[in-house]
């Protein structure tokens, strides 16, 4: 019975883990939207942590979404396209 708890325990971590590894890098639906809407021609594949980290960072403050902010020239220079 501790082997089965055990080889359990050991199974849904490795499950967590992998499953944690693969959501690294990918940004949230509802900021992917708001960026295809702001900027249509922006690459969103293979962003890298910092870039989802940053983007998601931006659009979370509305205070950074303020037009005279220039939000969309702010996407693009977190995605490099200038």
């Amino acid at each position: 019975m501790k082997r089965i708890l055990l080889v359990t325990v050991l199974a849904l971590s490795a499950g967590t883990a992998v499953y944690a590894d693969s959501m690294a890098g990918s940004l949230d639906n509802g900021v992917a939207l708001q960026i295809s809407q702001m900027v249509p021609a922006a690459d969103l594949n293979n962003l890298s942590s910092d870039q989802v980290l940053a983007l998601e960072n931006l659009f979370s403050n509305s205070e950074n979404l303020r037009s005279g902010n220039d939000p969309a020239g702010e996407v693009r220079r977190i995605l490099g396209q200038f």
